[in-house]
């Protein structure tokens, strides 16, 4: 340490002042910036559903998430597979899977009584007696022959996997009594279908229900 010493000093003498290690008078100040991410303001979406929640869709505050139902545009491309319907809905947005009774009431829930009514009133997001295609189908890379998984409730997977166990399948569901019926439906209130799931083919339904992360629109 000594010997470093003497030599720091013989630097010092030498190089001047100005280059001195230990007479360096000025200091380097390291600067960190820190980024604060506002927290999203969910109370707001309670609120206002639309400054969260692009038309159709609403808001749904147990979930925190965004639910719609889009009537099924029978023009577009291969509107009659299971793709060609989850295809069509809205960018951002994928077929629904559904976690909770709060959820499952959300998009079932019925507040008009008019069946000529659309998706499109101001009452529940399902016309009443409709059905929409929620995210559970059986899988197009598994086998099927009609009746072949009639009964079989374990069969039907989740596009975007479950974090829950929650089901609502109707007691005889699914059926499969009119053949390759591999897409679920929730039925909106008719007699005691009341929100609850059925089998159906993707060719015996007009609506796909969707979900969507929520935003604050500009």
């Amino acid at each position: 340490m000594c010997t470093s010493l003497k030599r720091l000093g013989q630097h010092c003498q030498s190089a001047g002042n100005a280059d001195c290690i230990g007479e360096l008078t000025t200091t380097t100040t390291t600067t960190t910036t820190t980024t604060t991410t506002t927290p999203f303001d969910y109370f707001q979406c309670e609120k206002e559903t639309i400054k969260c929640c692009p038309s159709p869709f609403k808001y749904e505050k147990t979930s925190k998430k965004c639910f719609g139902v889009i009537k099924l545009d029978r023009s577009a491309t291969n509107p009659y597979t299971n793709q060609g319907i989850y295809d069509q809905c809205p960018t951002e947005s994928q077929p629904a899977t559904i976690e909770s009774a709060p959820e499952n009431e959300f998009l079932g829930v019925v507040t008009v009584t008019d069946l000529t009514n659309t998706f499109t009133n101001s009452g529940g997001l399902l016309p009443v007696g409709y059905g929409a295609v929620i995210g559970l189908r059986i899988p197009e890379d598994m086998p099927y022959t009609v009746g072949q998984y009639r009964g079989n409730r374990d069969a039907f997977k989740w596009i975007a996997p479950s974090r829950t166990s929650y089901e609502n399948w109707y007691s005889t569901q699914p059926l499969d009594d009119m053949g390759h019926e591999t897409v679920v439906a929730l039925v909106s209130w008719l007699g005691d279908w009341k929100y609850k799931w059925g089998d159906v083919a993707p060719n015996n339904i007009g609506y796909v229900a969707c979900v969507m992360e929520p935003k604050h629109q500009n």
